[in-house]
């Protein structure tokens, strides 16, 4: 939770300039689909969260599929 909260300052903020003049409850919901769906992550082998639960079935293990 700490983790996606400073990615959400960071990104939101800096790389989409996001400013107090949006509507940032729905700018918050946009970058949480972002985020799980479109944003490949180096520590889940660059796939998105979605990818990943999907490929490794959410049960916290990360095994080779070769």
């Amino acid at each position: 939770m700490e983790a996606i909260n400073g990615w959400l300052k960071a990104e939101l903020f800096t790389d989409f300039h996001v400013t107090g003049k949006e509507n940032i409850e729905r700018e918050i919901e946009e970058y949480i689909k972002f985020f799980n769906k479109e944003r490949p992550a180096y520590a889940l082998r660059y796939m998105t969260p979605k990818q990943y639960k999907e490929a490794y079935g959410g049960n916290g293990s990360f095994r080779s599929r070769t």
